[in-house]
């Protein structure tokens, strides 16, 4: 899965008028560790924290 950003909120973090890494942080993690568990891949994050507590998930911090 995965999401796609319009250019405004990329816009709007570089005016300071939204915060983007905080935004995305706040979405959770599941998606995409459904699909790495489904296909047996790995995710690399410096999310591990959140990843982790995914059973059957291997994660890779970079």
């Amino acid at each position: 899965m995965g999401l796609i950003l319009d250019t405004s909120l990329l816009i709007a973090d570089e005016r300071a008028k939204f915060n983007l890494s905080s935004w995305l942080r706040s979405r959770p993690p599941e998606p995409v560790a459904a699909t790495a568990v489904h296909r047996g891949w790995a995710v690399a994050t410096f999310n591990a924290i959140e990843f982790r507590r995914i059973p059957g998930l291997e994660v890779v911090e970079p």
